[in-house]
Formats: C-alpha cells, sequence, structure tokens
C-alpha cells in the first residue's frame, strides 16, 4: 500500500514538473516577443496605421511559428470576429494564422513565372498599454496574394492569463478602422451570409479591462440612411467625432452622394459610403448639410 502511495505521489510530482516548466518555458517565450515591440501610446495609432511595405524596410522582424504558437496554436484569440468566428474579413485584409508564403515573379528569359525567393514577413509595429494587465500588440503582416499584400492588425494580451484574448485589423491599403481619444474603436466588417453573399456590419466596440472587446450595443441594427452633401461653402468638412470642435479629417463637395449612419442622440451623422466606395477612415458631418 505505501508503495502505491509513493508511485502516486511520485506521479504528483512528476506531472505537477512538467506543467511548470511548460509554464516557464511560455513565459520565456512570450517575454522575447514582448520585448520586440516598441513602445508607443493610443494616440500614435493614427499615424500607425498608414504604414505601408515601404515603411517597413529597417523594421525589426518577428518568428512567424513563434507568432502563430502564442496567439493561435492551441490558444487562439476568443474574439477574432464578433460572431465567434476564428477568422475575418475587412475587405480583403484578412485575419487568422500567419501563413508562410513565397512570392513569385515573372522571367523575361524564360518566359515564365519563377519562385522569387521572398517570404512572408512579421513587424512587431508597437506596444500600446491599455490598463497595467493589458496591452495591445501591433504587428505588421506582409503575405502573397497574387502580389505582396500588407496589413496591420493589433493583438490584445492579458497579462496575467498570458493569453491573447482579442484581435482587430487596423489597415489593409489604408485605415480599416476608427480610433477615438476614448479608446473606441468602429469598425465596418465583412461578414458571409449564409447564401455566401458578403454583406457589411457596423460595430463601435472598446477594450474591456480583461482585454475583451465590449461591443456598444447602441449602434447595433442602426440602418443606413442615402443623401446628397449640400454646404453654402461649396464642401462640407468630415470630423473625426460628432462636434464642431473636432478635427477636420478631410473634406466632401458638394452634389456627392453618400450612406451615412445618424449618431445617436445627436444631429450628427456618421459618413459610411462616398460616391459608390465604403469609407474606411469614416468622420462626421452635420445632419444639415445633407438633403
Amino acid at each position: 500500500m505505501k508503495g502505491v502511495i509513493i508511485t502516486i505521489i511520485l506521479s504528483v510530482c512528476i506531472i505537477s514538473c512538467s506543467v511548470c516548466a511548460q509554464n516557464s518555458s511560455k513565459q520565456v517565450k512570450l517575454t522575447e516577443f514582448v520585448n520586440k515591440f516598441p513602445k508607443r501610446t493610443w494616440s500614435d495609432l493614427d499615424s500607425i496605421q498608414n504604414l505601408n511595405l515601404n515603411d517597413m524596410d529597417s523594421c525589426d522582424t518577428l518568428s512567424i511559428e513563434r507568432a502563430n504558437e502564442l496567439i493561435w496554436y492551441g490558444n487562439h484569440p476568443s474574439q477574432i470576429r464578433l460572431k465567434d468566428k476564428t477568422t475575418k474579413t475587412y475587405y480583403g485584409a484578412y485575419l487568422g494564422v500567419f501563413a508562410i508564403t513565397e512570392g513569385w515573379q515573372y522571367d523575361e528569359k524564360q518566359e515564365d513565372w519563377i519562385r522569387s525567393g521572398e517570404f512572408s514577413k512579421l513587424y512587431p509595429i508597437a506596444m500600446v498599454d491599455i490598463n497595467s494587465n493589458v496591452s495591445m500588440f501591433v504587428i505588421g503582416y506582409k503575405y502573397y496574394n497574387d502580389v505582396f499584400d500588407f496589413a496591420v492588425d493589433a493583438y490584445i494580451l492579458n497579462k496575467s492569463t498570458q493569453k491573447f484574448t482579442s484581435a482587430f485589423c487596423l489597415s489593409h491599403d489604408g485605415p480599416l478602422t476608427i480610433l477615438y481619444d476614448d479608446m473606441r474603436i468602429s469598425s465596418y466588417e465583412e461578414y458571409e451570409g449564409t447564401d455566401g453573399t458578403p454583406y457589411v456590419e457596423h460595430y463601435v466596440y472598446r477594450i474591456a479591462s480583461d482585454g475583451s472587446l465590449e461591443v456598444d450595443e447602441s449602434y447595433l441594427g442602426i440602418s443606413y440612411s442615402k443623401g446628397v452633401i449640400s454646404d453654402i461653402d461649396g464642401y462640407v468638412n468630415v470630423r473625426c467625432e460628432p462636434t464642431a470642435k473636432s478635427k477636420i479629417l478631410y473634406q466632401i463637395p458638394n452634389s456627392t452622394k453618400i450612406m451615412y449612419f445618424k449618431a445617436s442622440q445627436s444631429n450628427w451623422a456618421e459618413i459610411i459610403w462616398i460616391d459608390g466606395e465604403f469609407v474606411r477612415k469614416g468622420g462626421f458631418v452635420h445632419i444639415s448639410r445633407i438633403r
């Protein structure tokens, strides 16, 4: 009986030591990963959204295998897509497991396409502290899709659990989300309907104290309206927030057709579409400038 008890105790000790070793190894890998990111602030993200591949020439790179291990494999963020999917599409930008892809180039001598020897890359762009327990890591992703493409994604880490809890795409050929000063995030997200047809939904959410995404339900189910810009100045200023004192993002000339959401409890309209194109940079105009 004593032998059985000793065997059980030894087994428990071995399992416990194994778990400790695994946790220690993960902690080391995570620390090495985190230390590659330069510290930035929330306001820095405005310029980061406009980065492109040419801006990455002098940047350090991340191991794709290590990034997948820490972020995706066996423990992917629970809120990649707000409808409990593991991947997300934002007008062509893809948010999911990082793939190692090789590019192609046309060889005029051979008159054929050949492997370029150039592969996917990940760039550690920024780390932004949301609170004492949650940090956001911004990663640039260069991947091959007919040509080499580039997306900037944000991954939210809960430090106490050492898990990435949520993620969203910041930009792909231009900003895809609007980042407000109060750390709200406005996003137009493309989903696939039951018949396979893509459709767009508007979400506004905030990074919660545990790193999850809290959706502002006041925006859910709001239908859009159509209108035409009409202002005595010949154009209207589009502002970053629904107030005349906020920053001007851009201008829209008179007679331009738009689609918009009526901002909650205000006389401002949030622009989502201009002359047939969805507006990735968003913005607000006063409702009196639309007819």
